[in-house]
């Protein structure tokens, strides 16, 4: 279009279209002066190369512009997004500064090249345009470092390639602008979701995943299924909604027990019927009070767990219906909102006030309570870690939620102190007794003896090994930490005699097939030689032969 003799309305009009998507407005509104000084569309490229000169020139010789651009920041200005703007060319004009066209010939290619390069360009620039927080670092590199960078090292900036940069990112700005930035750059890969659910004791089923919005197929620390969206776990930090919901439900539950002195079992009730004829329930209800709760989970008032619009409206009128049969069977429910809106210390003064709003009554001397007092599920997890802290003769104080979770203890000298189960099973015990572990050798010399093992050292710390000897004489080491965390999942304890075990039993599976092992049993996947029944030698691994890999010269 530029190269036409004449440029039309519509030419006018894709041409802006293509202009707009660079990274400054400041350009496109120098197109527009140019428009008005060329009314009869007498624009011949050819010969006029004011349009876009200095900007082109500037992306095609920007190795000796460096300088430039390092004297135009020191005046007080700023290049932003590093593009020539008004102000740029009224500082070359300033200083005298000349910048001198590439030859007539390189004109036609260097206008191609460089509007498909600053297409690329501006696609990446335009994401974010607006960002304060890029276009701040990114001046005090230039700045420390004019001679280093070069604006097409904006490119792997945006993708967060550059280490110093997003250390610097960290450092200049709070984590919710840095996650918000983060968001929109980091490429999605499934590792960083099997790192979350590692970290979280859980499991990551799903393979492959196609950007943010992907649905996952996880597994939480309690078995439960779930399947959120890629987004949603690594950037809004959720994870099972089933543990939350049913930690919130239960915490709500004892709120209404405490504060009643009543049960409030889980209740169905003949007349709570949805209008499609199914029985709904109610959490928490007390029959002699008159009193029911319902804990509407975060599903209740926005989307999600992978709900849709038209499920959520259903939850809404299912939420309203229930409460007019309650209303109309002289029940008073009360709607108790998700922790968002009304954090766990909060709640009980919400349903005093809310009692009070709803029968004109006031709850009088009812103590304060504290939910991290409460007592809210023994699960395998729960009773693991409290059989724990029972052989070190401890006391759990606060409730267990999960292995990362805080939870507070008491030593058998009365010492209290919080931190997570996973932290204690790594042996980090009452800071109180400062280290006085009484006790812990002989808890390491009980798990020996299950397996015929004697334990010829003393217990230090969790990070320094025990010394083992197996009945065969065998000696070897064992992580006080490993045999705490999977003492159930032990099979054998010497690792020499393992290895003789499955030695064994494969000697054994390669006879009753005529051929014999030449070489030592070293694992599964080593290799080993093997001669078969008609004296062949081979190479292959144990693991080949259990699965049928047979004597390949016998079969010619």
């Amino acid at each position: 279009i530029i190269q036409k003799e004449t440029l039309s309305e519509d030419d006018k009009t894709k041409l802006i279209s293509v202009l707009s998507k660079l990274p400054t407005k400041d350009l496109i509104s120098l197109l527009g002066d140019d428009f008005k000084n060329y009314k009869e569309n007498n624009i011949r490229w050819d010969y006029d190369y004011g349009l876009f000169k200095e900007f082109l020139y500037y992306i095609h010789n920007r190795q000796g512009i460096r300088q430039i651009i390092k004297s135009f920041n020191e005046s007080g200005n700023w290049m932003k997004n590093l593009c020539p703007t008004k102000t740029f060319l009224k500082f070359l004009k300033e200083k005298q500064i000349q910048l001198e066209p590439s030859s007539k010939e390189d004109k036609p290619n260097i206008i191609q090249d460089q509007i498909e390069e600053i297409n690329k360009f501006a696609s990446v620039i335009t994401k974010v345009v607006d960002n304060n927080i890029i276009n701040t670092v990114i001046k005090t590199l230039i700045l420390k470092n004019p001679r280093k960078y070069n604006a097409y090292d904006i490119k792997k900036w945006f993708f967060l390639s550059d280490v110093s940069t997003r250390n610097q990112l960290k450092r200049m700005f709070t984590e919710t602008e840095y996650q918000k930035y983060i968001r929109t750059q980091t490429h999605v890969t499934i590792t960083i979701i099997k790192e979350i659910a590692k970290k979280k004791g859980g499991k990551c089923h799903t393979k492959n995943i196609k950007n943010a919005k992907s649905r996952l197929h996880l597994e939480c620390a309690e078995g439960h299924h779930f399947f959120p969206s890629y987004d949603s776990v690594v950037y809004q930090k959720t994870w099972c909604p089933q543990c939350n919901i049913y930690v919130s439900e239960t915490i709500c539950r004892k709120f209404f027990e405490k504060i009643f002195k009543k049960p409030f079992p889980k209740s169905y009730l003949d007349w709570l019927i949805n209008e499609n004829g199914n029985q709904m329930e109610l959490d928490g209800y007390n029959k002699d009070l008159g009193l029911a709760f319902e804990y509407q989970g975060i599903q209740h008032r926005k989307k999600a767990f992978d709900k849709t619009v038209e499920e959520l409206h259903k939850i809404q009128r299912e939420d309203a219906h229930k409460l007019k049969l309650c209303n109309e069977n002289n029940m008073i429910l009360f709607q108790i909102p998700d922790d968002e809106i009304l954090p766990y210390n909060k709640m009980q003064e919400f349903i005093e006030e809310e009692y009070k709003k709803r029968t004109g009554k006031t709850l009088k001397n009812i103590p304060k309570y504290d939910y991290h007092e409460f007592s809210i599920y023994e699960n395998e997890f729960a009773k693991k870690f409290r059989d724990y802290i029972e052989l070190k003769k401890g006391t759990i104080i606060t409730p267990y939620f999960s292995a990362r979770k805080e939870i507070t203890l008491r030593c058998k000298e009365g010492h209290q102190w919080t931190t997570t189960p996973n932290s204690v099973y790594k042996d980090n015990w009452c800071p109180g007794c400062a280290g006085n572990m009484k006790g812990t050798t002989e808890f390491f010399r009980k798990i020996g003896k299950e397996f015929n093992c004697d334990l010829i050292s003393e217990y230090i710390n969790a990070k320094t090994s025990l010394l083992y000897e197996c009945p065969e004489g065998h000696k070897f080491k064992k992580s006080p930490y490993w045999l705490k965390k999977d003492k159930e999942k032990i099979k054998f304890l010497c690792p020499d005699c393992k290895m003789d075990i499955f030695a064994k039993k494969f000697q054994n599976f390669i006879r009753k097939k005529g051929a014999h092992l030449l070489t030592p049993y070293k694992g599964r996947s080593k290799p080993v030689t093997i001669k078969c029944k008609n004296n062949h030698v081979r190479e292959t691994t144990p693991g080949a032969v259990y699965q049928g890999n047979s004597c390949q010269s016998c079969k010619k």
